[in-house]
């Protein structure tokens, strides 16, 4: 029985120190350790905003994109999206300082009529050219050589 206690006792010491480095209290409080710098929202060092996000071309071409269905989405490291005729995808780079960058995409081989095909061509010409992005109200803006802008709203 005394090596039962002594054993019980260990543990009630090794056990208390580590509830109170986790923010437990007795009297069931549920006080925050949040720094007070902390952003609600941010993302991790190192993470990846666009990740897991679908957005519609809105603007930023030569033509009207309103009926175009030009879309983008992004996941782990991939992108996909519809061109206006053709399907796309490939890999891409992003960090929370605003870089991005496209790997080479690739796409479906419909055709399409002249106009169409040429929006398309335009798009994914602008988005290999991609170097930077902002996100802000619902809106995502890609910046691309050329002063080539992108603008899409959130799906």
């Amino acid at each position: 029985m005394k090596l039962s206690r002594i054993i019980a006792l260990a543990a009630a010491a090794l056990l208390i120190p580590l509830l109170a480095a986790c923010g437990g209290s007795a009297s069931g409080s549920s006080e925050s350790s949040a720094t007070p710098d902390a952003t609600i929202g941010a993302q991790p060092a190192g993470g990846d905003p666009l990740a897991g996000t679908s957005w519609v071309l809105t603007g930023g071409l030569s033509k009207d994109v309103s009926a175009s269905g030009i879309t983008i989405e992004f996941a782990d490291k991939d992108v996909s999206g519809k061109s206006g005729v053709n399907t796309y995808f490939g890999g891409y780079t992003s960090a929370t300082d605003g870089t991005l960058q496209f790997d080479p995409l690739a796409s479906t081989m419909m055709a399409g009529d002249e106009a169409a095909m040429a929006l398309e061509t335009e798009y994914l010409a602008a988005l290999q050219s991609a170097f930077g992005y902002t996100l802000a109200d619902g809106t995502l803006t890609v910046f691309g050589a050329a002063d080539q802008v992108l603008t899409y709203s959130q799906k």
